[in-house]
């Protein structure tokens, strides 16, 4: 078996991958894209073992960060569509914890006051959270599920107005 590793794949313009693996054994050659986000939260941390500082920064804007990282999930559909690779992994890492609460609590809580649903309600990132569901049923004709903005026209969008289809 033979293994090779790549670094962020271009072809052309946002057609990218961030991790690319070539897998290649006697009968066959896979292909698998890996597409990386991170949340993070304020952290310092110290790591008395290793005497290492850790120091993470806070990385505001969740609302395109969720709309980023469904958007990878869209890319990576799409290069498995047209044959560039044969499987495809979304990997999500975070700090914070309203990221990392099940999906199930985080619809109750906004059931309870439809108000307070954000923006970005379609693009949050949940833990169990799947897609298709109840909520995110396809679309008959083509299978997919579209994800929006509750109102594209809302200031702060800027260029990611566009839904995402998966």
């Amino acid at each position: 078996m033979h293994l090779a590793v790549r670094r962020e794949i271009r072809r052309k313009k946002n057609q990218r991958i961030d991790i690319f693996i070539i897998v290649k054994n006697e009968d066959n050659t896979q292909k698998i894209g890996i597409e990386l986000k991170y949340f993070t939260a304020d952290l310092e941390w110290h790591d008395d073992k290793n005497d290492e500082y850790i120091i993470l920064k806070e990385q505001s804007a969740y609302n395109h960060k969720c709309y980023d990282a469904w958007y990878d999930v869209w890319r990576l559909e799409n290069f498995i569509r047209c044959g560039n690779i044969n499987k495809g992994f979304a990997i999500w890492l975070t700090n914070i914890e309203s990221l990392t609460e099940d999906w199930d609590k985080v619809k109750k809580k906004f059931e309870k006051d439809p108000n307070k649903k954000p923006n970005h309600y379609d693009f949050f990132i949940s833990n169990k959270r799947k897609i298709p569901d109840d909520d995110y049923r396809p679309n008959h004709k083509n299978g997919c599920v579209e994800l929006k903005w509750g109102d594209p026209n809302k200031k702060g969008i800027k260029d990611r107005k566009e839904p995402i289809i998966i």
